[in-house]
């Protein structure tokens, strides 16, 4: 109980802490990228193409979900799993889109996705380490929630006083809470650092988009496509984490497979029973005695 009254105080906290803040409008500065050289008739080529890795992570991701019973990931997650991979598809296609033309209008198609990814990603985690059926009930009422801190945003933005608050909320919570349940509650999978990757990606694309022209200026090539580069990257290492990470436990009783031993769950493996106790079968030696 009080794993969950550490998690909920860190809402709350957290919450409370951005609504007290002014309201903060988008900056038009923010769609002035360092690199906005034109390639093969593409203006913002560098940061429209690597928009693509995203698109292809998702794909790869819903393949591997299709094939089959796929390993290291728990069955009744699956819709949690697809929204994720789902929602990076459609970030690489958000992301390509607004960084044709750069503007508020476009960002939303961006925003929307990296909401919905984030949010997928949150049930993903809260099903592994806390209450599979609790993950796979919350997809829904949080990808509304994200879809609602955009919407704000852009309606605001409309009206001539913008509001991130929400949205900068849904942004933040994930990177705080995810690092907190997985050390706080012990995954039904075995823990990999492909489970980290995400987060660890996360935090270092963030920074090279603080950095982006002095990335650009540094090696040639832009921070912010970095930040594409290394976000889509984690992602699809914890998309291979779930081709391969379970308990020998879940494996036994054929939740799963196992992410680091590549063990399969057979119908003999699910279906045996366990061994009856051993003082069971000396009182049954003792009758036939």
């Amino acid at each position: 109980m009080w794993r969950l009254q550490l998690l909920v105080a860190v809402i709350v906290v957290t919450s409370v802490g951005i609504f007290t803040l002014e309201a903060i409008p988008q900056d038009p500065a923010y769609h002035d990228f360092a690199d906005s050289r034109r390639l093969l008739g593409i203006s913002n080529f560098y940061n429209v193409a690597s928009s693509a890795a995203f698109f292809f992570v998702g794909l790869a991701g819903l393949a591997a979900l299709k094939v089959g019973e796929p390993q290291g990931a728990l069955r009744a997650l699956q819709p949690s799993y697809a929204a994720l991979f789902v929602a990076t598809t459609l970030i690489g296609i958000g992301s390509a889109y607004y960084h044709l033309a750069p503007s508020n209008a476009t960002l939303f198609w961006d925003r929307v996705p990296i909401t919905f990814a984030l949010m997928a990603f949150v049930c993903v985690i809260v099903g592994e380490h806390i209450n599979p059926r609790l993950g796979r009930v919350l997809p829904l009422p949080l990808l509304l929630l994200g879809l609602a801190t955009v919407l704000y945003w852009h309606l605001t933005e409309q009206h001539g006083r913008g509001d991130l608050r929400p949205y900068i909320l849904v942004q933040l919570l994930p990177v705080v809470l995810v690092p907190l349940i997985m050390l706080l509650y012990r995954s039904r999978l075995t823990p990999t650092w492909l489970t980290w990757s995400p987060l660890v990606a996360y935090a270092l694309a963030k920074a090279f988009e603080t950095i982006d022209a002095a990335t650009y200026h540094a090696i040639g090539i832009s921070g912010h496509t970095l930040k594409h580069v290394i976000a889509s990257l984690g992602l699809l290492l914890f998309g291979s984490g779930c081709s391969c990470s379970a308990t020998a436990a879940a494996c036994r009783q054929g939740l799963t497979g196992c992410r680091d031993c590549a063990a399969t769950v057979t119908p003999a493996a699910v279906d045996a029973k366990p061994p009856p106790p051993k003082r069971v079968v000396d009182a049954a030696l003792r009758e036939t005695q």
